[in-house]
């Protein structure tokens, strides 16, 4: 049943996380009938009113996804902006949380291009951030670019870049000692059936490598998960000429129809 109705403008994602024992829950805004140049905002649960309540406003330019994740004992919030109202071609925020102001500060702007969704994710003690880039105002095949952070500079550096076209979501997961990497590749600028690929990290040379290529029409997101010894791969598709629909894969070493 519904717990609270919070106001949003064209909201594209929500995310939970938390700071100690506080709990904070973020919308990414898209856009105002005017504008999409908005605040995107994030909520903190107060235990006194049983209700979320506004704890920040973060600048955004049709904020179109969230990923928060830890890092050397702090919060991040990575937030991808798709367009500031003139140009694709803008920067994505990775915010920090600061203990003494009490505030999500800019830790570092990344370059992106229609960003659809960031997504962090950990390998061993590497971190990694990666972007799925969209769409540039004409055309969608994009390179969405897999970021690794530096200890020696303290930032995300890119780390390779994946041939895309309208990249919607990367989905991150580990079979036992293998660690893979989705794409959910949406439209062409003509149709919706595609290509959506499966990476798999190799430790020798520290890249990702094709390992499987599945038909997906309007691909949309990626999900992985566990029952038992067994692991599945979700994916939901939708276009307007076709029936929305969820595929269920199996995996074992690598995945299969």
């Amino acid at each position: 049943e519904p717990f609270q109705e919070v106001a949003t403008l064209g909201a594209r994602a929500w995310e939970h996380f938390e700071i100690g024992k506080r709990h904070l829950l973020a919308v990414a805004n898209y856009r105002s009938d005017a504008s999409t140049q908005i605040q995107s905002v994030v909520y903190e649960y107060n235990e006194t009113t049983s209700a979320f309540e506004v704890f920040q406003f973060l600048n955004s330019s049709a904020a179109n996804g969230l990923d928060h994740f830890r890092l050397r004992n702090s919060t991040f919030l990575a937030l991808a902006n798709y367009y500031d109202g003139d140009e694709y071609a803008t920067t994505s925020v990775v915010y920090v949380y600061n203990a003494t102001t009490n505030r999500l500060e800019p830790f570092q702007e990344i370059g992106t291009i229609g960003a659809a969704h960031p997504t962090h994710f950990r390998i061993g003690d590497i971190d990694f951030l990666a972007i799925a880039n969209m769409y540039d105002g004409d055309v969608y095949e994009q390179e969405s670019v897999v970021h690794r952070y530096s200890e020696t500079t303290a930032k995300f550096e890119p780390f390779q870049a994946f041939g895309t076209t309208g990249g919607r979501v990367w989905e991150h997961f580990s079979i036992g000692a293998s660690d893979f990497l989705a794409i959910a590749n949406t439209y062409d600028g003509e149709q919706h059936s595609l290509t959506s690929p499966v990476y798999q990290y190799n430790i020798a040379t520290q890249k990702f490598e094709l390992q499987q290529e599945f038909a997906t029409t309007g691909a949309r997101v990626w999900k992985h998960f566990r029952i038992a010894d067994l692991d599945f791969l979700a994916l939901s598709e939708y276009s307007s000429s076709s029936t929305p629909t969820l595929s269920l894969m199996l995996c074992n070493s690598f995945c299969f129809p």
